[in-house]
């Protein structure tokens, strides 16, 4: 069975009666959650990345299965929220960027840690919702100057997924040939799986 990690959203998801669920349960991507993002193309990552955690969270309180529509009618807080933990059970809890100072255009990495972005994110019963993005602070080693950030989870999420596709049959093709797996075997299992096998 897909291991799941347990957490408790910023606000929460309100069933149709009016109760509050704020524990959700979340398993790790498959290979399939993967591939599904080579027909979803044309999809808005709104959309998309409703299409993704439906698929992940498994249960929100006493609600399982979680529909779509609830996944969708998340405050974007709450999102966010499963976006970051998600990619910290898929890629790891660092992530890592570079970009390009505005006052001298040299290169910057940076790096940020999803548990701080995580807590950074508005308490339960907060009115207001962040925008698009998340504005962080750095500094260019180089010049000294300091600017911010902006910082997407969502899309930067989508993005790492994407930018690993082309190794995802790679994958399969490795484990296909040494191990003699069809291809829904293998698409079936978590990345962090696959790689042990590897």
């Amino acid at each position: 069975m897909n291991e799941r990690w347990v957490f408790m959203l910023p606000n929460g998801l309100i069933d149709g009666e009016g109760r509050l669920h704020r524990e959700v349960a979340v398993a790790s991507l498959t290979g399939l959650e993967e591939e599904m993002l080579v027909g979803k193309r044309r999809v808005d990552n709104t959309s998309l990345v409703s299409l993704l955690l439906s698929r992940c969270v498994r249960r929100a309180g006493e609600i399982s299965p979680v529909p779509i529509e609830a996944i969708g009618g998340l405050r974007k807080t709450d999102r966010d929220f499963l976006v970051l933990k998600l990619y910290a059970i898929t890629f790891g809890n660092i992530i890592r960027e570079t970009v390009s100072c505005p006052q001298c255009g040299e290169p910057v990495d940076i790096s940020f840690s999803t548990e701080e972005l995580c807590q950074g994110l508005l308490p339960a019963g907060d009115p207001e919702e962040p925008g698009d993005h998340m504005d962080l602070e750095t500094a260019c080693p180089e010049c000294n100057h300091g600017f911010d950030i902006q910082f997407d989870p969502v899309t930067f999420f989508l993005n790492q997924l994407k930018a690993g596709l082309t190794l995802l049959y790679r994958e399969v093709h490795t484990l296909a040939y040494h191990y003699h797996w069809n291809e829904p075997e293998i698409l079936a299992l978590p990345r962090e799986k696959r790689h042990m096998y590897i």
